[in-house]
């Protein structure tokens, strides 16, 4: 699975960079908080953030997998940690999705014609 991600090799490195910086951000604050006590998400999400970064950066194919394997990690430990509740999931959830337009926004693009409608019957109230 070392094939390319869709899109310019700058845009792959603005999206490798954006997500090692963030990646890095949640690693260092993660393991801050799990020093004081707290959960260790924000430290194996912030590594994940980085590798798929680092994927990204270098023009490998994984980083959109590795992502995407946060993202179901990360809806797992919210809905362990938060129930069904709308608000504390809300809160868990929403910018790890957001931040997954940047990583899939190529591929939504190249099949835009099923994308776009799914993604807005989706986010429909």
């Amino acid at each position: 699975m070392s094939q390319p991600h869709p899109g310019k090799s700058g845009q792959r490195k603005v999206t490798g960079a954006i997500l090692l910086a963030i990646g890095l951000w949640l690693f260092a604050f993660g393991l801050y908080l799990a020093i004081l006590g707290g959960s260790y998400y924000f430290v194996l999400s912030g590594l994940a953030v980085v590798v798929s970064g680092w994927s990204f950066f270098k023009g490998h194919g994984r980083g959109g997998l590795i992502y995407g394997a946060m993202l179901v990690g990360t809806l797992v430990w919210a809905l362990v940690t938060a129930g069904l509740n709308p608000w504390q999931l809300q809160s868990r959830l929403v910018a790890p999705l957001v931040l997954s337009l940047l990583v899939y926004w190529p591929e939504l693009l190249k099949h835009a014609k099923i994308a776009f409608p799914v993604l807005a019957l989706a986010t429909a109230p």
